[in-house]
């Protein structure tokens, strides 16, 4: 799905959801969230399934402290992981830009520490 945003994968969201509960002991069932959020994902998605499992959601663009994040966080990367080299070759158009959720579990003065999903290519 191509977004203003970037695209937002279904299977991005489950991920985020499962890695968010899961620190905080909360169960998770991926069928659930489906039944109750259907793909496709939205940037609204992104916000209202993390709040149906009691947790509080925002929006900030660039953070001036990132000492000052509530976490667990969401952030999201525009442009191609390393991972994603070879299907960026693929695309069809220039134009597109892939946004990757990006879990931000703890804060220093200058780093963080991010998870990312990674995505395996399909074979054809």
């Amino acid at each position: 799905m191509q977004t203003s945003e970037g695209e937002l994968r279904y299977q991005d969201l489950l991920w985020l959801l499962g890695s968010l509960c899961n620190p905080c002991r909360l169960s998770f069932n991926p069928g659930l969230i489906g039944q109750q959020y259907p793909p496709p994902a939205t940037l609204a998605t992104f916000h209202e399934t993390p709040r149906a499992l009691g947790f509080k959601t925002g929006r900030n663009a660039h953070p001036k402290n990132c000492q000052q994040l509530p976490l667990p966080s969401i952030a999201f990367l525009s442009g191609t992981l390393p991972s994603d080299a070879a299907a960026e070759q693929d695309r069809q158009t220039a134009t597109e830009v892939a946004t990757h959720p990006v879990l931000i579990l703890m804060t220093d003065s200058d780093k963080l520490l991010t998870f990312v999903q990674v995505h395996k290519r399909r074979k054809p």
